[in-house]
């Protein structure tokens, strides 16, 4: 499972472009300064792209047209690095790698809150997914090697470790929530594999 996430998740893109894939097309958005993230779904037909150094969220739609800031999330954003949407509740996740927080907002950008470090689980969180059903996010912490596991509100924090001692600097994190498996990109040009209580961890 190595060498196989760039495509998906890229890690960094140091420049004015970013390029995102979704349902097998490619687009690109300019005019970004130093993306990090992206969030794209068809049913939003929305592009939800976090930038590292200006500390903003910006949204487009999925050719890249109409594109506007939505600002920091109400002043909660520390260079933001990896988002989710819950699309149904109309909220939006970022993890926050400049102070070790989640923010969570509305899909306009209002109402921006700080969900804190999740029971001081949180170290240079990266990535981000969310399990609606269970009512449960998962953060890849870049510094920590580590897979934190909490409420949507931010309570009941808890860390899953490291997966059988596989992580290297997770970026990325995608949940299989049929198969029950969860998937980090590290550093390391790797894939971890490992149910979604953090046991059974593989390289």
């Amino acid at each position: 499972m190595k060498r196989m996430w760039n495509a998906l998740m890229p890690k960094r893109i140091i420049g004015m472009f970013v390029t995102v894939l979704v349902l097998g097309s490619v687009f690109v958005v300019g005019g970004l300064g130093v993306p990090g993230k992206v969030f794209a779904q068809a049913p939003s037909a929305k592009m939800y792209v976090t930038t590292n150094f200006n500390n903003t969220i910006v949204r487009a739609n999925l050719d890249g047209t109409g594109g506007i800031s939505l600002g920091n999330l109400g002043g909660t954003l520390s260079n933001p690095t990896g988002i989710a949407l819950d699309l149904a509740g109309g909220k939006m996740y970022v993890a926050n790698n400049g102070n070790h927080t989640i923010s969570r907002a509305n899909l306009d950008g209002t109402g921006g809150i700080n969900l804190g470090n999740l029971g001081g689980t949180l170290n240079g969180p990266r990535g981000i997914a969310l399990d609606l059903a269970s009512g449960h996010m998962y953060v890849a912490n870049e510094f920590g090697n580590t897979i934190s596991r909490a409420n949507l509100d931010g309570t009941g924090g808890i860390s899953l470790g490291n997966l059988g001692g596989t992580l290297n600097g997770p970026f990325g994190i995608a949940l299989d929530l049929v198969g029950g498996k969860m998937y980090a990109a590290n550093d390391n040009n790797t894939i971890s594999r490992a149910n979604l209580d953090g046991t059974g961890g593989i390289c």
